[in-house]
């Protein structure tokens, strides 16, 4: 019999392509540079040396972005059929996101096509945007007691791990999480495979 958890889910890169979606949009290119998906070793993209780019300009490049051709992120294969799986084991999921509120109606849509009946709230952060409130995704896990948190972003992993030491972490392996050590972060399971992303 499996305990009742609150699961906090991450939707970009977690759910959904967003990064290579993003990228095809641009057509491969910020602020006149040509850039690949596999060269983004870290998610603020000012911080990738090669870019020579400010975090003003990484913003705009991606609300550009959400505001015209966020319909066309496609799906993470295989993460519907695990969340199905794990629901009844889990019972409560929870998005919990840097999206700005404004992309909520989008958002949710694009859970409702995916991912239908699998969330039960949705919580939007505003990280990293040019428009909303922002909160951490430390505080949005404490927000809804969260058990499990699944993301691919190092940063807030750490984040989450230093204010909510019981909470238990996944992290999904992408280009841009080279951070990770096993020996550093013993406390953080770290998933490659699409098909194990819900299995721990």
């Amino acid at each position: 019999m499996w305990a009742s958890k609150v699961v906090a889910v991450d939707f970009d890169e977690v759910l959904a392509e967003s990064m290579r979606a993003c990228l095809a949009f641009h057509n491969y290119t910020i602020c006149g540079q040509d850039i690949e998906y596999e060269t983004i070793t870290y998610y603020h993209l000012e911080d990738n040396d090669h870019l020579n780019i400010t975090t003003d300009q990484a913003v705009q490049w991606f609300d550009d972005f959400n505001e015209q051709w966020q319909n066309t992120v496609d799906p993470v294969l295989w993460a519907y059929e695990k969340l199905l799986e794990r629901k009844q084991q889990w019972h409560t999921m929870i998005l919990v996101t840097a999206r700005p509120s404004s992309l909520e109606k989008q958002t949710r849509g694009r859970l409702d096509k995916h991912f239908p009946n699998i969330f039960s709230q949705y919580k939007f952060g505003s990280i990293y945007h040019s428009t909303g409130i922002t909160r951490s995704k430390a505080e949005m896990c404490a927000e809804i007691g969260a058990d499990l948190f699944i993301d691919d972003n190092m940063r807030y992993l750490l984040d989450v791990q230093n204010h909510l030491p019981n909470t238990q972490l996944f992290l999904y392996e992408r280009p841009r999480n080279h951070e990770y050590k096993s020996e550093l972060h013993p406390w953080i399971t770290k998933v490659s495979s699409r098909s194990d992303i819900f299995v721990a």
